[in-house]
């Protein structure tokens, strides 16, 4: 059982002992329990992939005892409890496509109503709301207040139905039921208060003042929602409240809080989402050792040199050591050569240099910028289904090819972000030639995994747009771009369909007429409105 002796370590040592002797004589019971144990360990440990696997293999074992057993109230407890876990899981990393399958099948085989039917509700309302399945929300919050005597829980479910009132611009009992939700916080006893779950109050009033237009009020409430998101060390409102006050300070004209903003919002999406962010070692400060050591060799050389004419009785000494520094040099350039090719590789040459020359890069605005997203289709999914050193080797392959294209296109690849993929165009050049072939990227993208696909599907997306770069961090560089332009690029990938790419009208208008293009429609854009996209086909 889970804190044996108060360690953890501990715990986990004896459930994966119970994990191997269950697998050993096949008990399904036994394989169900133990890796149930070792998910919930996992989670307290912070690794959420380790964590979903081991509840994957959990409920696999519970439906299989369930198949081969009579059914027992023990025995579908695993089964509810493991999709539930599941689903918060994936929640968590705001993959909730995935949440809401696991906990629509939770709602199927909860048997009758009782306590945990106000989370499933609850949950499902909430995965509901954030992809806009705004029909059901309501009815499932009212499902999750049903009989509900808990001061909590009543607030945080009216927490959730003024995010659905303000999401259908009804900002007046929006606000009214926010402050009800306030009154059901300050009640409850100070250990069931959480400066997490305030902050998301927080953040829905902010928004409700940036809609009346009272920007201020709304820069006012979403820094108290930050102050206190950054309380909570799952950072899980903190993504969406540093945005809104990135945008809130760019309205108004509070530039250098804006950019401030921008990037703590970059840094919090990587820690959050970004399973594949760069962690090279620190190449320019490796490249400053190697510059010192050989400063360091060169005083050591001349040293001999002197002791040479001084002393002949050590000459033959003196060579030895000699021939000995004289192949320490040429390993140190040779590492170093190796050292400016790796930063190449990951920076820009421009970028490199100033990195090499000054410790640090300025950041820089680009005026015009094309920016393209490739994302696999139900990744997620297929990373808990298949073997994982398949599913890396067929990513790597996948990437690898995609590689080779953004360099005959002299495109500029940013980064991999899990399954995600994001290049970059025109941020060292004033030649427009990155607009065209950034286009025949995403087609020879598309060509690609059409033709060699045996496992997935691609969606791309890409606009073209102002934006700033820079590089972030001193012990792992990350080079990186920021702006209105990459959320929107990004909402172009998330909107698309598989095996297709979908473009702006920015984009399109400047790819047009080489390219043939389709109207594909209006999307809805997060604090920007709706905006015009296209399907990018083929060229002419």
């Amino acid at each position: 059982m889970p804190y044996i002796d108060d360690s953890i370590e501990s715990s986990l040592k004896y459930c994966h002992y119970t994990f191997e002797i269950s697998s050993s004589i096949n008990y399904p019971l036994g394989l169900a329990h133990s890796n149930f144990e070792l998910g919930y360990l996992y989670t307290n440990l912070g690794d959420y992939n380790q964590a979903i696997r081991y509840h994957f293999i959990s409920l696999k074992a519970a439906e299989k005892s369930l198949e081969s057993e009579s059914c027992k109230e023990k025995d579908t407890f695993f089964l509810i409890d493991n999709l539930k876990y599941l689903g918060i899981l994936f929640l968590m990393q705001k993959n909730y496509p995935v949440a809401y399958d696991y906990f629509t099948r939770l709602l199927v085989i909860q048997p009758h109503l009782n306590s945990k039917t106000y989370t499933i509700f609850y949950l499902l309302a909430f995965c509901e709301l954030q992809l806009k399945k705004y029909d059901s929300v309501e009815a499932n919050i009212r499902k999750s207040m049903f009989k509900v005597s808990d001061s909590n829980k009543i607030y945080q479910s009216l927490t959730l139905l003024a995010s659905l009132y303000r999401n259908e611009k009804k900002y007046t009992q929006s606000e009214t039921i926010l402050h009800t939700a306030l009154n059901y916080y300050n009640k409850l006893p100070t250990e069931n208060k959480s400066d997490n779950t305030r902050a998301f109050i927080y953040e829905e009033l902010a928004r409700i003042k940036l809609a009346n237009g009272d920007k201020n009020k709304a820069i006012d409430f979403a820094t108290q929602g930050y102050n206190l998101a950054k309380k909570d060390t799952r950072e899980f409102n903190l993504y969406e409240l540093s945005e809104l006050l990135y945008t809130l300070h760019y309205q108004i004209g509070n530039i250098h809080e804006a950019y401030s903003y921008l990037l703590k919002n970059k840094q919090i999406g990587d820690s959050l989402h970004a399973k594949d962010v760069s962690t090279t070692v620190a190449l320019a400060f490796a490249q400053n050792d190697f510059e010192k050591k050989e400063i360091k060799l060169n005083t050591e050389l001349d040293k001999r040199h002197k002791n040479q004419l001084l002393a002949w009785d050590i000459v033959g000494l003196a060579f030895i050591f000699f021939v000995i520094l004289i192949r320490f040099y040429r390993e140190v350039k040779k590492e170093r050569k190796k050292s400016e090719a790796l930063l190449l590789n990951i920076l820009p040459e421009e970028v490199s240099s100033e990195l090499k020359l000054n410790g640090k890069v300025k950041a820089r605005y680009h005026e015009e910028a094309t920016i393209l997203f490739v994302d696999f289709v139900n990744f997620s999914t297929a990373s808990i289904e298949l073997n994982p050193e398949k599913l890396v080797n067929i990513l790597d392959g996948y990437f690898t090819e995609f590689d080779n294209l953004v360099e005959k296109y002299d495109l500029e690849k940013i980064k991999t972000i899990g399954d995600a993929y994001m290049v970059v165009g025109g941020l060292h050049t004033n030649e427009e030639a990155f607009i065209k072939n950034t286009a025949l990227l995403a087609l020879d993208i598309i060509d690609y995994v059409k033709n060699n696909n045996t496992f997935f599907e691609v969606r791309v997306g890409i606009h073209i747009g102002p934006l700033v770069s820079g590089v972030v961090g001193r012990s792992k560089f990350a080079y990186d771009v920021w702006g209105k332009s990459v959320n929107i690029a990004a909402r172009m990938e998330s909107s698309s369909i598989p095996q297709h790419i979908n473009i702006t009208r920015e984009f399109y208008e400047k790819i047009n007429p080489d390219f043939t293009c389709e109207f594909r429609g209006k999307i809805d854009m997060k604090n920007t409105g709706t905006i015009d996209s296209y399907f990018l086909l083929k060229k002419c």
